[in-house]
């Protein structure tokens, strides 16, 4: 499965990356949603779309928008993780769900292996202490 996380935080976006690459996905990153939607366009079709909203240059709605403006992309399902993703606003941006950060790392994880039909198989999975909240 593949991934494309956009997140200008470099370290947590890194660290997000480095830790999906652990659980099996192959995974992109890109630093805002001008990248990002540069990436899709050159025709990388991930499976799911891992969206933080603050950001400059374009910003998580505005990339949102501008991805279901283009029917190439439209269908491509986003995963809002960010300080702002109220379930009101992941509902705004008709995001296939979404988390605040931070968060706990299952949780995380989790959410993303049910979006993208990953089995739940328990690897790097474990519930409670051990794993530290991922903000970025």
């Amino acid at each position: 499965m593949t991934l494309l996380i956009v997140d200008d935080h470099q370290l947590g976006a890194e660290a997000l990356a480095t830790l999906l690459r652990m659980e099996g996905y192959v995974v992109q990153v890109a630093h805002d949603g001008h990248e990002a939607l540069r990436l899709l366009q050159s025709g990388y079709v991930p499976s799911l779309i891992v969206l933080d909203l603050v950001m400059p240059v374009m910003d998580g709605r505005a990339f949102r928008r501008a991805q279901l403006a283009d029917p190439m992309l439209a269908d491509i399902p986003v995963y809002v993780f960010s300080t702002l993703a109220a379930d009101e606003v992941v509902a705004e941006l008709k995001a296939a769900g979404g988390r605040r950060k931070p968060c706990p790392v299952p949780l995380l994880l989790a959410d993303i292996a049910e979006l993208v039909g990953m089995p739940g198989d328990g690897a790097g999975r474990s519930r409670g202490g051990g794993r530290q909240g991922l903000s970025g």
